[in-house]
């Protein structure tokens, strides 16, 4: 069961999601719906969609906490698919290095 305040089936569905997904990685029940509860809370509260009202240094806080989680999203992805990049040229090379090889043993034994 979701946290009292929490009246949207988005904040059901993602109190359900990380509570099922604690449980699978070895969290007791209790502990598992605290947690989701929680982080649930903590998601209303930055978002505004809680009763209490923020200062400003807090929205301000909030507002940068999660922008910077975007940040650092935005970076790793960027690492991935650099790093698939370069795989994908060395791996490129690789296969002309080798089919050049049969080339040229091809033409070797055609010609004696």
């Amino acid at each position: 069961m979701p946290p009292r305040g929490v009246k949207s089936a988005k904040r059901e569905r993602q109190y359900e999601h990380i509570k099922t997904s604690l449980k699978r990685k070895g969290r007791s029940e209790g502990t598992a719906s605290r947690i989701a509860a929680a982080t649930t809370n903590q998601t209303r509260t930055a978002k505004g969609e809680t009763k209490e009202k923020k200062s400003a240094t807090e929205r301000r806080r909030a507002k940068s906490d999660m922008s910077a989680a975007g940040r650092k999203g935005a970076r790793a992805r960027a690492r991935k698919s650099t790093a698939r990049k370069s795989t994908r040229k060395t791996t490129a090379r690789k296969s002309t290095r080798k089919t050049m090889a049969r080339k040229s043993t091809r033409k070797t034994t055609r010609r004696s």
